[in-house]
């Protein structure tokens, strides 16, 4: 069979290439690993597109590695080695938007832009990541359980999805949530029995490929006020950031460890090295001191009417002045009014500042965990990556609702063009994933050592198995993805699983 001429057939001749130049292009991420080079790549523009590529890529074993729009920045979308990439970004329909069960049903291809527009005349925003740009894809942030700007009120990302319609493995179509009725709108997130759109949800397309998700939405706020934070060390800063979140004292709780939380003004030192290697902690510490910056800072904001604004703000301070906490004057800095801004349904993204100062290359380690262990988590892994020769920064997001837990985001640059420099970040990775699960973190989004994980929780990962066997028997889907291979499934010829546990 010519499978490249039946992708055509199925996407057209537009929709598909083989091209090696063209290839190229979805080899590159900002993770220290070598991508293989794909098959091709088949750019759908429907479900039923897509429906006639699993089942094509089902007789051939054809790996599937899907992707919206962008660079892998977290190892997701790594393609299988002679794979085929199934690029989304075609598939970019609004489908719905209902304005008063608060309900918006997406393609996967939709960007943040084209949803900031789009709700606009309702007033009404979806939940945004920080950093992302507007040509950053909704599905994926709140598919990946990605922290929006009122998580510490809402919840993670995948708390605002009420259903998806996904393309299994075997080619078959399911649609989770409400709307798995016939006949019923997405309202609700469970249909009956237990909740199969989680099935679906940090699965990173393993488990099935989604071509429609309804997103739940919030009312933008009549206003917000803000305020931030410093601390010197992260241990000071746990109990009063976890007394603020246990009693919803704020929306949204976002920290950030030196120049991840530092100025976008032109003052900021990149020329220091040439920009092409790490602003060392020691000097950063000196620019802090200079410029009267703490260690670590928050930024915290409440959103609502002036009169309901009024009574927490006061709420805010009161405990703060109780704890003999001052605020920050961040009157004059433009990355505390951004965030402000963002409060608003606004996007405005700083995320490139994280490589800028190095050759490329950009590691970002996810990982959830609560409030009482940054101490013994994130301090450790600073100094874990400087014997590597880096200096690591963190951001901290606090989810709610009452919040005592965080998604930390450890953050590392360095140079693609070095082999030193690439394995010494590959080893970093490694060590965050090993202390992390030992000290009882959940890390998640992270691809690259799955192993270390499920080596923990064996009897779960034997369930994941078995979802996984039940949904796509040939493993096309991903494949190794979560560690979920033919190898780790222990297929036999043929295709059918030999031991699912």
């Amino acid at each position: 069979m010519n499978v490249a001429a039946e992708l055509s057939k199925i996407v057209g001749s537009d929709n598909f290439t083989d091209d090696p130049v063209l290839l190229q292009a979805y080899r590159d991420t900002l993770y220290p690993v070598d991508v293989p080079m794909p098959f091709g790549v088949a750019l759908p523009q429907s479900a039923d597109q897509v429906q006639a590529i699993v089942k094509l890529c089902g007789e051939t074993e054809l790996p599937i590695t899907p992707i919206a729009v962008g660079a892998p920045l977290n190892g997701p979308t790594l393609c299988a080695p002679g794979g085929l990439i199934l690029d989304f970004c075609l598939m970019n329909k609004i489908i719905s938007i209902d304005p008063d069960e608060l309900v918006a049903v997406i393609e996967p291809g939709v960007t943040i832009g084209q949803m900031v527009k789009a709700l606009e005349p309702y007033k009404l925003m979806a939940q945004y990541p920080n950093s992302s740009p507007l040509t950053s894809v909704l599905a994926s942030m709140v598919m990946m359980r990605g922290v929006g700007q009122y998580a510490t009120k809402y919840g993670l990302g995948d708390s605002f999805v009420n259903g998806v319609e996904a393309i299994l493995g075997t080619g078959e179509k399911i649609v989770t949530g409400s709307a798995a009725l016939e006949g019923a709108d997405w309202h609700y997130r469970h249909c009956f029995g237990p909740d199969l759109t989680g099935i679906f949800i940090g699965s990173l397309g393993t488990m099935g490929l989604v071509t429609k998700a309804a997103i739940r939405l919030s009312p933008i706020p009549e206003s917000t006020w803000g305020l931030a934070l410093g601390f010197d060390a992260i241990e000071d800063a746990m109990a009063p950031i976890s007394h603020i979140a246990k009693y919803q004292m704020a929306d949204y709780i976002n920290g950030q460890h030196w120049y991840a939380g530092a100025t976008t003004g032109d003052d900021y030192p990149w020329e220091v090295t040439g920009g092409k290697a790490p602003l060392p902690d020691e000097y950063m510490r000196e620019w802090r001191k200079r410029k009267g910056l703490p260690n670590i800072w928050f930024h915290m904001a409440i959103g609502g009417s002036p009169a309901e604004i009024e009574v927490r703000k006061k709420q805010l301070l009161d405990y703060l002045s109780s704890r003999n906490i001052t605020p920050m004057d961040m009157s004059n800095d433009p990355w505390f009014q951004v965030r402000n801004v963002q409060l608003q349904g606004v996007i405005n993204c700083s995320s490139a500042r994280f490589c800028r100062h190095r050759g490329g290359g950009w590691v970002s380690l996810v990982m959830l965990a609560p409030i009482k262990k940054w101490g013994e988590i994130l301090e450790p892994l600073v100094e874990k990556g400087k014997t590597l020769g880096f200096d690591p920064t963190y951001l901290l997001k606090v989810y709610g609702p009452y919040g005592h837990s965080s998604q930390c985001r450890f953050v590392v640059s360095f140079d693609k063009g070095s082999p030193d420099e690439r394995a010494r970040a590959f080893a970093f990775t490694e060590t965050v994933a090993k202390h992390a699960v030992e000290k009882g973190a959940n890390v998640h989004r992270q691809t690259m050592h799955p192993e270390i994980i499920q080596s923990r929780q064996p009897e779960y990962f034997a369930l994941l198995k078995l979802i996984k066997s039940l949904v796509d028997p040939k493993c096309i889907l991903n494949p190794g993805v979560l560690n979920l291979s033919k190898e780790t499934l222990a297929y036999r010829q043929g295709g059918e699983a030999e031991d699912a546990g």
